[in-house]
C-alpha cells in the first residue's frame, strides 16, 4: 500500500482539520500526519474515526527543522503532501525536495500572505518543485493559482453531509432539549491565549438573553465562560446542526463549514503572521449566494450582531459537497502515474 505522507505543521486548527479530512477519505492508503499543532494533544484522547498515524512533534523540540528534514529524507513514502508552506515553516522541505526524486509532491494552497510569498520567491519555488497544487475552496485570486498544475476544489471538511446527525441528536448532546422553540448560538473559540477572553465574554452575555440556547465549544475553557455552558467535542462540526447563528473567527474551518451548512456567521477576525482571515471575510461577506456574515471587532459587537442574524437563520444545508473527496482523486491519479520526477 502506498504511503502518504502529509507535513501539516502549524500552531491552529487548519493545519490539522484540512489533512485529518484528507487523510480519513484516503482510506485505500496508509496515510502519515506530521504536525505540531497543540490541538492534537487534546484530540487524542478522544475517539476518532482517522486511522492512519499522526506524528505530534513540540514545537519548541531542540532542532525541530532537523529532525523534521531527517525523517523526510530517510522514511518511505509515494507522495509528500505538505499543508500551506511550501518550504516548511523553516526552510526545512527545500534540502528534502531538491534531494530526493522518488515520490509526488503535493502542495495545499491555502491563501497566503503575499509579503511571504515574495520574500522568499515562492512562485519559482512552487513551480519547479510540485507536481499538484490543491486549492481547497479560497478562491482563484491566490498566489499560486494560476500554475498549470492547480485544481481547485470545494473547501475540505471534516465530515461528508450523510455522517451530521440530526438537530434533534445533536442539542441532546450539546445538553439541551431535543425539541424546542428557542434559537441556538455555538460560539467556536480557538485562538491564541489571550483572544479566548472575547469568547468568554460573548457567551456570558448571550446566556443571559430569554429563549436563547448557548454553547461555547473549545479545547480550553474561556476565562469566565461557565463550565456548564462549555463543551469539548472533535469535529465541532458535528455539533453546528444545532446552530441558528455561530460566533468564531475568521480561519478556515469556522468560515467555510458555516458556509457548507449556511449557517449565519458572526465573526472577529485575527492577525496571524500568514493567514489572511480578514480577506476571507472580506470574499463572503455581502455575496448574496453565500449565508449571511456580519464582522466585529468586540464582544458588544457581536452581541448586537448575534440579535441581526438570528432572525435570518434558516433549515440547515445537507447537500454540500465536501472537497476532500475530489482532493483524494486527484492525488491518487497522480499518485499512479509511473516513474520518477525528472527534477
Amino acid at each position: 500500500m502506498n504511503t502518504w505522507f502529509i507535513y501539516a505543521l502549524g500552531g491552529g486548527w487548519g493545519h490539522l482539520n484540512r489533512t485529518l479530512s484528507l487523510g480519513r477519505v484516503a482510506a485505500t492508503r496508509r496515510v502519515r500526519i506530521l504536525t505540531n499543532s497543540p490541538y492534537w494533544l487534546k484530540m487524542r484522547e478522544l475517539p476518532s474515526d482517522f486511522k492512519g498515524e499522526v506524528d505530534w512533534i513540540a514545537a519548541d523540540t531542540a532542532d525541530i527543522r532537523g529532525q523534521i528534514r531527517e525523517q523526510l529524507l530517510g522514511d518511505r513514502y509515494s507522495c509528500l503532501i505538505v499543508d500551506t508552506f511550501p518550504r516548511g515553516l523553516g526552510g526545512e522541505l527545500v534540502e528534502v525536495l531538491s534531494r530526493r526524486s522518488d515520490f509526488k509532491r503535493v502542495l495545499i494552497h491555502r491563501d497566503l500572505n503575499p509579503d511571504y510569498v515574495r520574500r522568499d520567491d515562492l512562485i519559482s519555488f512552487v513551480a519547479e518543485h510540485f507536481d499538484l497544487i490543491l486549492i481547497p475552496g479560497e478562491g482563484e485570486n491566490l498566489p499560486f493559482a494560476n500554475l498549470p498544475q492547480v485544481r481547485s476544489t470545494e473547501p475540505w471538511l471534516s465530515r461528508n453531509s450523510w455522517e451530521l446527525p440530526d438537530r434533534a441528536t445533536a442539542r441532546s448532546q450539546l445538553g439541551l432539549a431535543a425539541k424546542t422553540a428557542n434559537k441556538t448560538v455555538l460560539i467556536l473559540a480557538s485562538g491564541r491565549a489571550e483572544e479566548l477572553n472575547f469568547y468568554g465574554e460573548v457567551t456570558v452575555r448571550l446566556a443571559g438573553q430569554k429563549n436563547l440556547d448557548v454553547r461555547c465549544i473549545s479545547a480550553i475553557q474561556p476565562p469566565n465562560c461557565p463550565p456548564e455552558l462549555w463543551r469539548f467535542h472533535y469535529p465541532a462540526f458535528e455539533y453546528f446542526v444545532a446552530a441558528d447563528v455561530v460566533v468564531g473567527s475568521g480561519g478556515y474551518n469556522t468560515v467555510y463549514e458555516c458556509q457548507a451548512l449556511g449557517i449565519p456567521l458572526v465573526s472577529r477576525p485575527f492577525r496571524r503572521l500568514y493567514d489572511r482571515q480578514l480577506q476571507r471575510l472580506n470574499r463572503i461577506v455581502g455575496d448574496p449566494r453565500r449565508s449571511p456574515a456580519i464582522i466585529v471587532g468586540d464582544a458588544d459587537m457581536a452581541v448586537e450582531a448575534v440579535a441581526a442574524l438570528l432572525p435570518l437563520a434558516l433549515p440547515r444545508n445537507l447537500r454540500y459537497e465536501n472537497g476532500a473527496i475530489a482532493a483524494v482523486e486527484a492525488i491518487e491519479e497522480l499518485d499512479n502515474r509511473e516513474g520518477e520526477r525528472t527534477t
